[in-house]
Protein backbone atom coordinates (compact mmCIF):
# COMPACT_ATOMS: atom_id res chain seq x y z
CA UNK A 1 0.00 0.00 0.00
CA UNK A 2 1.56 3.21 -0.79
CA UNK A 3 1.04 6.27 1.43
CA UNK A 4 -0.68 9.47 -0.09
CA UNK A 5 1.25 11.69 -1.92
CA UNK A 6 0.48 15.27 -0.91
CA UNK A 7 2.07 17.73 -3.93
CA UNK A 8 2.85 21.10 -3.21
CA UNK A 9 3.31 21.39 -0.02
CA UNK A 10 6.73 22.57 1.54
CA UNK A 11 9.21 19.49 2.48
CA UNK A 12 9.09 19.17 5.90
CA UNK A 13 12.83 17.51 7.62
CA UNK A 14 12.08 16.28 11.08
CA UNK A 15 15.73 15.26 13.53
CA UNK A 16 14.95 12.24 15.66
CA UNK A 17 13.81 8.28 15.42
CA UNK A 18 10.34 9.07 17.18
CA UNK A 19 9.15 10.86 13.92
CA UNK A 20 9.47 7.27 11.81
CA UNK A 21 7.98 3.72 11.97
CA UNK A 22 9.49 0.86 10.92
CA UNK A 23 6.18 0.29 8.85
CA UNK A 24 6.99 3.60 7.17
CA UNK A 25 10.64 2.79 6.33
CA UNK A 26 9.63 -0.73 5.27
CA UNK A 27 7.66 1.45 2.71
CA UNK A 28 10.12 4.10 1.71
CA UNK A 29 12.81 1.11 1.45
CA UNK A 30 10.58 -0.80 -1.09
CA UNK A 31 10.08 2.42 -3.02
CA UNK A 32 14.22 2.64 -3.79
CA UNK A 33 14.60 -1.12 -4.13
CA UNK A 34 16.14 -2.11 -1.09
CA UNK A 35 15.68 -5.34 0.72
CA UNK A 36 15.24 -4.92 4.42
CA UNK A 37 14.75 -8.37 4.86
CA UNK A 38 17.75 -10.26 3.76
CA UNK A 39 18.59 -10.68 7.14
CA UNK A 40 15.10 -12.77 7.55
CA UNK A 41 16.45 -15.91 5.60
CA UNK A 42 13.93 -17.01 3.12
CA UNK A 43 11.06 -15.72 4.58
CA UNK A 44 10.10 -12.31 2.15
CA UNK A 45 8.50 -9.35 3.31
CA UNK A 46 6.16 -10.78 0.82
CA UNK A 47 5.00 -13.55 3.12
CA UNK A 48 3.75 -10.93 5.70
CA UNK A 49 2.01 -8.86 3.86
CA UNK A 50 -1.71 -10.00 3.68
CA UNK A 51 -0.87 -12.40 6.82
CA UNK A 52 -2.39 -9.23 8.85
CA UNK A 53 -0.74 -10.83 12.33
CA UNK A 54 2.95 -11.02 13.89
CA UNK A 55 3.45 -13.63 12.76
CA UNK A 56 7.46 -14.36 11.96
CA UNK A 57 7.39 -13.14 8.75
CA UNK A 58 6.05 -9.96 9.23
CA UNK A 59 7.62 -9.10 13.08
CA UNK A 60 11.22 -10.34 12.42
CA UNK A 61 12.20 -7.83 9.07
CA UNK A 62 10.12 -4.91 11.03
CA UNK A 63 11.82 -5.44 14.22
CA UNK A 64 15.30 -5.35 12.26
CA UNK A 65 14.39 -1.57 11.08
CA UNK A 66 13.18 -0.95 14.37
CA UNK A 67 16.75 -1.69 15.57
CA UNK A 68 18.57 0.36 13.21
CA UNK A 69 16.19 3.08 13.61
CA UNK A 70 16.63 3.16 17.15
CA UNK A 71 20.40 2.34 17.16
CA UNK A 72 21.20 5.17 15.16
CA UNK A 73 23.33 7.87 16.52
CA UNK A 74 20.84 10.54 14.32
CA UNK A 75 17.79 10.09 12.04
CA UNK A 76 16.49 12.45 9.69
CA UNK A 77 13.42 12.61 7.88
CA UNK A 78 11.67 14.29 5.46
CA UNK A 79 7.69 14.71 4.68
CA UNK A 80 5.28 15.75 2.42
CA UNK A 81 2.27 16.05 4.37
CA UNK A 82 1.70 12.25 6.26
CA UNK A 83 4.27 10.46 3.23
CA UNK A 84 7.74 9.92 4.40
CA UNK A 85 9.53 10.38 1.37
CA UNK A 86 13.29 10.81 2.56
CA UNK A 87 15.28 9.04 5.13
CA UNK A 88 18.73 9.24 6.22
CA UNK A 89 20.77 8.33 9.39
CA UNK A 90 24.57 8.51 11.10
CA UNK A 91 26.40 6.06 13.57
CA UNK A 92 29.40 8.32 14.63
CA UNK A 93 31.00 8.21 18.23
CA UNK A 94 30.55 11.83 17.93
CA UNK A 95 33.97 13.27 18.44
CA UNK A 96 36.09 11.83 15.75
CA UNK A 97 34.29 9.60 12.93
CA UNK A 98 30.72 9.21 11.25
CA UNK A 99 29.22 6.99 9.05
CA UNK A 100 26.30 8.67 6.99
CA UNK A 101 24.17 5.27 5.91
CA UNK A 102 21.35 4.68 4.35
CA UNK A 103 20.09 7.75 2.95
CA UNK A 104 17.08 7.23 0.88
CA UNK A 105 14.28 9.49 -1.01
CA UNK A 106 11.32 8.05 -2.95
CA UNK A 107 12.22 8.20 -6.50
CA UNK A 108 9.11 10.89 -7.80
CA UNK A 109 11.11 13.32 -5.49
CA UNK A 110 14.57 12.87 -6.70
CA UNK A 111 16.51 15.92 -7.92
CA UNK A 112 14.13 18.29 -5.79
CA UNK A 113 17.50 18.73 -2.82
CA UNK A 114 16.38 16.33 -0.33
CA UNK A 115 19.00 13.55 -0.18
CA UNK A 116 21.42 16.75 -0.08
CA UNK A 117 19.50 18.40 2.68
CA UNK A 118 19.44 14.85 4.56
CA UNK A 119 23.02 14.57 4.73
CA UNK A 120 23.82 18.37 5.32
CA UNK A 121 21.54 18.56 8.08
CA UNK A 122 23.15 14.86 9.59
CA UNK A 123 26.64 16.35 9.04
CA UNK A 124 25.44 19.52 10.73
CA UNK A 125 25.06 18.00 14.43
CA UNK A 126 28.34 16.79 14.64
CA UNK A 127 31.06 19.73 13.30
CA UNK A 128 34.40 18.91 12.97
CA UNK A 129 33.83 15.06 12.51
CA UNK A 130 35.14 13.58 9.43
CA UNK A 131 32.07 11.58 7.86
CA UNK A 132 32.81 8.59 5.89
CA UNK A 133 30.09 6.57 3.32
CA UNK A 134 30.11 3.64 1.75
CA UNK A 135 28.07 4.21 -2.06
CA UNK A 136 27.20 2.22 -4.93
CA UNK A 137 29.03 3.39 -8.09
CA UNK A 138 25.81 5.07 -9.45
CA UNK A 139 25.72 7.50 -6.29
CA UNK A 140 29.20 8.49 -5.89
CA UNK A 141 28.45 12.05 -7.75
CA UNK A 142 25.83 12.69 -5.40
CA UNK A 143 28.28 12.15 -2.00
CA UNK A 144 30.94 14.11 -4.12
CA UNK A 145 28.92 16.99 -4.80
CA UNK A 146 28.80 17.16 -0.95
CA UNK A 147 32.30 17.21 -0.42
CA UNK A 148 32.87 13.74 0.08
CA UNK A 149 36.10 12.23 -1.48
CA UNK A 150 37.88 8.77 -2.60
CA UNK A 151 40.31 7.49 -0.53
CA UNK A 152 42.73 4.74 -1.45
CA UNK A 153 41.52 2.43 0.95
CA UNK A 154 39.58 -1.04 1.37
CA UNK A 155 36.54 -1.56 2.83
CA UNK A 156 36.09 -4.68 4.58
CA UNK A 157 32.99 -6.46 5.66
CA UNK A 158 32.29 -9.61 7.28
CA UNK A 159 28.35 -10.77 6.61
CA UNK A 160 26.44 -13.04 8.31
CA UNK A 161 24.00 -13.39 5.95
CA UNK A 162 27.36 -14.58 3.37
CA UNK A 163 26.07 -12.17 1.02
Amino acid sequence: MRPTIVTGNPIRFIIGADAVKPEQLAELYKTVGWRFDAAEGSEGDAAGDDAGGEGPAERGPLERLGRLIAGSSLVVTAWDGPALVGFGRCLTDGAFIGYVNNVAVRPQYWRRGIGRRLVEKLMAEYPGVLFMVSANADVVPFFERLGFRGYQTTWMARDPQGD
